[in-house]
């Protein structure tokens, strides 16, 4: 069994003061134009990202992002819910 951990840095708009873990199902976007959109959806997959903040300025805050499943957009997604 093969296991691969992928660690990313991104900087979000907002003060995250604590680690969180974000464990909602990630589906298509029912209001969406585009038909492939991805958003957080009820009859979604299983998608769990956490977000480790690293050092916060003024309004915006620089983090590690740890994902833990595979799903399309994963991280976009969950940091925009």
């Amino acid at each position: 069994l093969r296991q691969v951990s992928k660690r990313y840095l991104a900087i979000l708009e907002g003060r995250l003061e604590r680690r969180i873990e974000v464990r909602e199902p990630i589906g298509l976007c029912p209001a969406a134009v585009v038909k492939t959109r991805r958003a957080v959806s009820a009859g979604g997959k299983p998608a769990v990202t956490v977000f480790e903040p690293l050092e916060t300025r003024a309004a915006y805050t620089l983090v590690a992002v740890l994902p833990e499943t595979g799903r399309m957009h994963q991280i976009r997604v969950h940091a925009a819910w």
